[in-house]
């Protein structure tokens, strides 16, 4: 792709430019130069192109683990390919500065016990990912101070076979880059880029980086996910399906570099107003994930290692991969409590799933105008809010 080929498909995509420049003018010498006329039809023809290759919590549960394997022998559309985590809490302060220490479990007291779990997981054909991606820049003395424990526990994890690291920090990637442990860089979102430059640029520096996890911000951004795929075809893109936190939250990057506090805070902003916050996230919902694969993207992850490691059972996607599977079926609205986080209340227990879903917001819509939400959402587009303010009889 040469330079002025590369500039045309940024600012137009593949199939989005219609869109992008729909009723966009510019002047030149004061003469004003005509739109590209909008394409007919901007959509995406939805297809499942390739297996869903799906990322979940590293549990600390040997239980779970089996049935993780339990659920890919029956599983057609779908395979769990990696479990990621980190070492939580206390055990894992001495490491915080680089790999965000959220999550607790006083059990998992050694670097040992860590990786009993990350064994039993390679055991039965599955990836683990490894998670240092707080965005934290140290200085020369705060580095030297962790660097004994930190290498320590790079050569602990890679000498058991742990090469798959998730990394939102350019300082760690210069660190890692020159050491002899043979690792598989992947981006985090926690880098929360917002434009394909910030890409271009981090991929140039970095050709190694074999995954890069898309800011959740971007879900709905069709014409930037179309721009990542035609930019980096070989680089697997990943994006996380569950994420309940607030479009635009103004805590997003303080989240891997806190142990909560910022989760904290984002939360009471949620209960403010559950209807339009769910609405307006960037979840994504299982019969949409078509129309994603056709853009060539077949990876997807469920969020929080904090709080999905230490539980006793895999609810929390079980409906999720299982409507990917085999539909919708007869489940009530009100499973996307579970599934996605929402907060619906009793009257969602008597309207059928596949009804419901067709009030939520059309996908087809943020194919068309999902790259203008970051300017327009509550200026000049009040989508999502309608939508809520008609569904709000039925949240809590």
């Amino acid at each position: 792709m040469n330079r002025r080929e590369l500039l045309k498909f940024c600012f137009a995509g593949t199939f989005f430019s219609g869109c992008l420049f729909d009723g966009l003018k510019k002047t030149v010498s004061g003469k004003e130069i005509p739109s590209p006329p909008p394409l007919k039809d901007c959509s995406i023809i939805p297809k499942q192109t390739d297996i869903y290759k799906i990322l979940m919590p590293l549990p600390f549960n040997h239980k779970l683990i089996d049935e993780i394997a339990d659920m890919n022998k029956t599983a057609s559309k779908y395979k769990i390919t990696g479990l990621y985590n980190s070492i939580p809490l206390p055990l894992g302060e001495k490491y915080e500065l680089f790999q965000s220490g959220r999550g607790y479990n006083p059990d998992i007291n050694s670097i040992d016990k860590y990786i009993e779990y990350c064994q039993h997981a390679k055991d039965i054909g599955i990836n683990v990912i490894y998670c240092i991606n707080s965005p934290n820049v140290l200085t020369k003395h705060e580095f030297d101070e962790i660097n004994p424990d930190f290498e320590n526990l790079i050569k602990r994890l890679t000498d058991s076979g742990i090469k798959k690291f998730k990394i939102a920090n350019t300082q760690l990637l210069d660190i890692l880059q020159g050491r002899p442990y043979d690792i598989e860089f992947q981006a985090s979102t926690s880098f929360e880029y917002h434009n394909v430059n910030q890409y271009i640029n981090l991929l140039q520096k970095h050709p190694y980086i074999t995954t890069i996890d898309v800011a959740i911000d971007e879900n709905k951004n069709f014409s930037f996910l179309a721009s990542l795929k035609k930019l980096f075809p070989k680089i697997n893109i990943e994006l996380m399906v569950d994420e309940p936190c607030l479009r635009g939250c103004p805590a997003r990057i303080s989240h891997p570099a806190s142990v909560g506090f910022c989760d904290f805070d984002c939360s009471s902003m949620r209960k403010k107003n559950p209807g339009e916050t769910i609405i307006k996230s960037s979840i994504i919902y299982p019969w949409n994930l078509e129309y994603y694969s056709a853009l060539g993207i077949n990876s997807f992850k469920f969020f929080s290692r904090n709080l999905r490691a230490n539980i006793n059972n895999l609810d929390f996607c079980r409906d999720y991969l299982d409507i990917i599977e085999n539909g919708i079926g007869n489940r009530p609205a009100i499973a996307l409590n579970n599934m996605l986080g929402f907060s619906l209340n009793k009257k969602a227990a008597k309207i059928p799933l596949s009804e419901f879903k067709n009030y939520l917001p059309d996908v087809e819509f943020f194919i068309k105008n999902g790259y203008k939400c970051a300017v327009n959402c509550s200026v000049k587009c009040n989508y999502c809010k309608n939508i809520a303010d008609n569904l709000k009889e039925y949240f809590v």
